[in-house]
């Protein structure tokens, strides 16, 4: 288990040293609400013991106003993950940062123009994501007719 890999978005230490990761409450009642703002209600039967010492979810996901002071090193006893992305969003991101693995998307659709996505950059200035879908299968693509 990583212990520095948030668990919402998979930013890793590594890739973003930025960042800190914050370990889940032990209190029984403050872990199940971020087990819920952060969208994983399949955890709610672990034990927060468990996802006290196993989980982590890192800065990105906390207001500033979440924070003891100005520096982001100690949360508050009343801050909760309260910054995400939307489904939609944080797909097509996770896929992005897992290099598309197995492949689910080569071309992205977008108002009815497509575009090839091979390389993440040119992902990443895609402006219209909210009417943007990952294709999860590959185009059927017209023959080349020569005369």
């Amino acid at each position: 288990m990583n212990y520095d890999r948030c668990i919402s978005c998979n930013a890793t230490r590594a890739k973003s040293q930025d960042l800190r990761y914050f370990r889940f409450p032990k209190d029984e009642e403050r872990c199940k609400a971020w087990i819920l703002a952060c969208n994983l209600e399949s955890l709610l039967s672990v034990p927060s013991s468990v996802m006290y010492k196993k989980y982590r979810i890192c800065s990105q996901h906390f207001q500033d106003h979440d924070y003891t002071s100005t520096t982001k090193q100690r949360l508050k006893s009343t801050a909760c993950p309260s910054k995400f992305e939307s489904l939609e969003d944080s797909i097509i991101i996770s896929e992005l940062q897992e290099g598309l693995k197995n492949k689910l998307a080569n071309e992205c659709v977008t108002g009815g123009e497509t575009a090839d996505f091979s390389k993440a950059s040119d992902v990443l200035e895609c402006d219209d994501v909210e009417n943007m879908r990952v294709l999860t299968s590959t185009p059927k693509r017209r023959p080349n007719f020569t005369e």
